[in-house]
């Protein structure tokens, strides 16, 4: 017998992970506290305990911010690898934008030794620099108390790191979000064209999508999956565009699969009817029917009629990229599926063909069970015959 399903195992939580791993990049999806601090908000005041670099004296150890300067405030730890790579990339950073006015500040919240320590690694084992070269051309700063980040990371309900916040000339925040993104909006802001609102706009939109995919999982995790799919399919109205109706498409589907639905057949033909799907998806689409019925849930003619159209898609697809042993892999489960029909002649028949191109054991231990059950089957019948009736 195959394996669980791949798609069956995913099904449920695709749209959600999708949702919670853009999320997670912009680090908004590790916490459910409404953010006090967004896009629009005055910026709060610096209270940094220690100024590692401060570009040789450039730049002053900044507590209020200036009116017609731009500042990136940049929360980073030792402990982040991924924050590592950004001493360097502020120093070109900072270096490019000097003359505009901009001014990089990184905070951590570490004690002074531990960040000390850290200045003096080598940047890499093939470097003779050191991270405190890298960041003498920016303000590399440490705020032991905490202060910054709760003013700042805790009120944006952020948590992940690095983040960046661009403050603007009139010291309100313009943008926040991963560094990796931050060249269009600064550069915006410098020259006076960044559209606050209409970022805003979206950032809103993903925030709410957030608060939907944790709403989904509360329910979920509670053991109340009726619930779970009374918030997607409220949503499914509300939905603005194809994108998400089809990842909300998705995440119905997979909490249908779980439980009994007289829709289950509908959402099933909403998903496997997507344009763009290939013989993969819809071969792992159509076997999530398999292994419904075989967890001992019912699944009717009409739901196995709409998965033996899919998987006839699937093989039609198949048979064009000549891969053999995928190809075996969907006649595998066109198989199963015939058998649900009762049409064990078919499932031999299909099955034959799967063991001809797929050198896969359990496709060849399926046809095996099939024969077995066949012969089973004329033997009961040679014994009982059906009376015959004038």
């Amino acid at each position: 017998m195959r394996v669980y399903s791949n798609f069956l195992k995913l099904v449920l939580s695709l749209a959600i992970t999708v949702w919670v791993s853009v999320l997670s990049a912009l680090g908004l999806a590790q916490t459910e506290n409404p953010a006090v601090l967004t896009i629009g908000s005055k910026a709060p005041s610096l209270d940094i305990e220690l100024w590692f670099s401060d570009r040789e004296g450039a730049f002053k150890h900044t507590t209020d911010f200036e009116t017609g300067k731009v500042y990136l405030v940049d929360f980073w730890a030792t402990w982040v690898p991924a924050t590592h790579s950004w001493m360097a990339k502020y120093a070109d950073l900072q270096d490019r934008f000097f003359d505009d006015g901009v001014q990089v500040i990184r905070v951590t919240d570490e004690d002074e030794d531990s960040v000390a320590d850290f200045l003096e690694l080598d940047v890499d084992d093939e470097s003779e620099m050191i991270y405190a070269e890298q960041a003498l051309g920016y303000c590399l700063t440490s705020d032991p108390d905490r202060s910054v980040f709760e003013d700042y990371m805790e009120a944006a309900g952020r948590t992940k790191l690095p983040t960046v916040f661009i403050v603007g000339k009139t010291g309100i925040i313009e943008w926040l979000g991963h560094p990796q993104k931050i060249r269009r909006p600064l550069e915006a802001v410098v020259n006076d064209k960044w559209n606050r609102e209409a970022f805003k706009k979206e950032a809103d939109i993903k925030r709410q999508k957030k608060q939907l995919a944790i709403d989904i999982r509360k329910h979920l995790n509670a053991g109340n999956p009726q619930g779970a799919l009374r918030i997607v399919e409220q949503r499914l109205k509300d939905a603005p565009d194809s994108k998400e109706k089809f990842m909300l498409a998705r995440v119905r589907l997979g909490i249908m699969l779980q439980i009994d639905s007289p829709k289950l057949a509908e959402a099933f033909t909403a998903v496997a009817q997507t344009p763009g799907f290939g013989s993969y998806e819809l071969n792992e689409l159509a076997w999530a029917v398999v292994i419904r019925e075989q967890s001992g849930k019912s699944v009717d003619d009409e739901l196995v009629g709409v998965a033996m159209e899919t998987v006839a898609r699937a093989v039609e697809i198949a048979r064009r990229e000549n891969d053999d042993d995928h190809l075996g892999a969907i006649l595998d489960t066109e198989a199963h599926l015939a058998l649900l029909q009762g049409n064990i002649d078919r499932a031999v028949e299909l099955q034959t063909e799967a063991v001809e191109l797929s050198p896969r054991q359990e496709i060849q231990d399926y046809l095996d069970e099939l024969n077995e059950k066949k012969m089973r089957g004329e033997k009961d019948g040679a014994e009982n015959p059906a009376v015959q009736l004038p």
